[in-house]
């Protein structure tokens, strides 16, 4: 199954007592199982697993904007916090490599970041920004573009964009 979309409205299916509930183990993430776990029978985990609730399946009902999702009208997740004039905001991220830009119109989410190893993370504009077609990208109002398979350096962002990288949040402002 996809990985579930940040943002989107979704309509999920899924069931409680799932079947793979039968061979569950309780773990933590990065394979410390039992670390700070309390000590259970492997009959509590499966109990435990069986009171899940596993999803199996999603669609998106309304996108990133608010909107009914449309490949024609992609949606851009937008800056939540626009700060106050003259306000300095840090940015983390310092040394991060390499970052690709990706974008694809028909998904819930038509652009996104990836990082080396293939890990994805959320890209989020900020006004200025909107999503064009025929050739997909995202552009601001400065005329600044950003397209599929762009490797941008976030130590040095772009000229005329601002890129502040926060791990699984990379913001976008005019810079």
């Amino acid at each position: 199954m996809p990985r579930l979309p940040l943002g989107v409205y979704l309509r999920v299916t899924g069931q409680f007592d799932h079947p793979s509930a039968a061979g569950c183990r309780r773990s933590l993430p990065n394979g410390a199982a039992n670390f700070g776990l309390p000590v259970e029978a492997p009959s509590d985990s499966v109990q435990w697993c069986q009171w899940q609730f596993v999803v199996t399946g999603w669609s998106a009902l309304v996108g990133s904007e608010g909107r009914p999702i449309d490949p024609n009208d992609p949606q851009l997740h937008r800056q939540e916090f626009r700060p106050p004039p003259g306000m300095t905001v840090a940015c983390a991220g310092v040394g991060m490599p390499p970052l690709t830009v990706r974008i694809d119109p028909s998904q819930p989410e038509p652009v996104w970041i990836e990082t080396p190893g293939g890990r994805r993370s959320v890209a989020q504009f900020g006004p200025e920004f909107r999503m064009f077609l025929n050739p997909a990208r995202v552009q601001s109002t400065t005329g600044v573009t950003l397209v599929d398979r762009e490797v941008i350096d976030p130590d040095r962002s772009k000229p005329g964009i601002t890129i502040c990288p926060g791990g699984n949040l990379i913001t976008f402002s005019i810079g």
